[in-house]
């Protein structure tokens, strides 16, 4: 279940999404939906499939937000749903990329680097010398 149109009047028919119609056109076109129903309706949708946009990715990770963009659009990411400008993210896509990538704490353990020697960028910085 999803954000298809099918899926949205199946919700509708079942009285799981209020929509409404304008009365005496005899039809069901167009019908209305409520911000606050079709939001309610989004967040069911993120719940029932486990959905995650890229700021709660962000929170996960502990990184900015625009982060988490330069994964996207370097393709290490792929969203599984979008809805307009929105994209969300499968948990279980998350996590195989979770386990699947190195991020700046495992790279200073591995390296044995302290991690105030990094910028804020997760790069190394160069080493100061003394007097500098």
């Amino acid at each position: 279940m999803g954000l298809k149109s099918a899926d949205i009047w199946e919700r509708i028919v079942e009285q799981r999404l209020p929509g409404f119609c304008p009365l005496g056109t005899g039809n069901l076109k167009p019908v209305f939906l409520s911000g606050a129903d079709l939001r309610r309706h989004i967040n069911h949708v993120k719940q029932e499939r486990h959905l995650l946009n890229y700021h709660e990715i962000a929170l996960r990770f502990k990184v900015k937000s625009t982060v988490v963009a330069r994964w996207i659009d370097n393709g290490l990411l792929t969203p599984s749903l979008k809805i307009g400008a929105a994209e969300y993210f499968t948990q279980a896509e998350v996590d195989d990329f979770c386990a699947n990538h190195i991020f700046t704490e495992q790279a200073a353990e591995i390296l044995k680097v302290d991690r105030t020697n990094m910028d804020a960028d997760g790069s190394f910085a160069a080493p100061r010398r003394a007097g500098n």
